[in-house]
């Protein structure tokens, strides 16, 4: 697949055996393997044994996975004509960029903010969920970009970064509401018809 360009390998370099063998009995308990073949590559007299099949894009154990995610997300962001589809991938691109800290002057670019749904922390913003009845619950939000928060186990259902609060601002860049957006399984952005108001 590789070598008809049908296919990107992310990884590591495979073993390296690429001749057949066949055993055969000799006398005295003893066994030989006897190689009668060489796999080499389509329209080639190349084959991988000794170097093994080398990756495209070379990644070690957990971050082969992060990289295939990448090169998936590229090729539906630059083919796809789904405009919902690209959507999602745009929405975990994000995410997976996002730092679990906040930037240094997170203060100055958010002052303001704290008010009936949002509190302030020595390391963050944290999201006050109340609801009549019910305990308080607080979730951290964490920054994806300037004025984007995932609000970290909301809607855990749907998974642990579903839940997305949006900063809207005024001619004067004054904070003025807060629009909700929920990603869910089947890949569709809903919009919370009703804004969280600045108060």
């Amino acid at each position: 697949m590789q070598q008809l360009h049908r296919a990107t390998i992310v990884g590591e370099a495979s073993a390296g055996a690429g001749i057949a063998g066949s055993y055969i009995t000799l006398k005295r308990n003893l066994i030989v393997c006897l190689p009668f073949k060489m796999v080499v590559a389509p329209h080639s007299q190349t084959g991988w044994e000794g170097t093994g099949v080398i990756p495209d894009s070379v990644s070690k154990n957990k971050d082969a996975l992060v990289e295939t995610r990448r090169f998936i997300w590229q090729d539906i962001l630059k083919n796809s004509k789904d405009s919902t589809l690209k959507a999602t991938v745009q929405w975990q691109i994000d995410d997976s960029k996002a730092n679990d800290k906040m930037k240094s002057d997170w203060q100055n670019r958010y002052k303001g903010l704290a008010g009936r749904y949002i509190i302030t922390s020595n390391n963050g913003l944290i999201w006050r969920k109340a609801e009549p009845g019910k305990v308080i619950q607080n979730y951290v939000l964490k920054e994806v970009k300037q004025d984007i928060f995932t609000i970290v186990d909301l809607n855990e259902i749907y998974g642990h970064y579903s839940t997305r609060i949006y900063i809207q601002r005024n001619a004067t860049g004054q904070i003025s509401q807060l629009n909700e957006k929920i990603l869910l399984p089947n890949g569709a952005i809903y919009e919370v018809s009703e804004p969280f108001k600045k108060q």
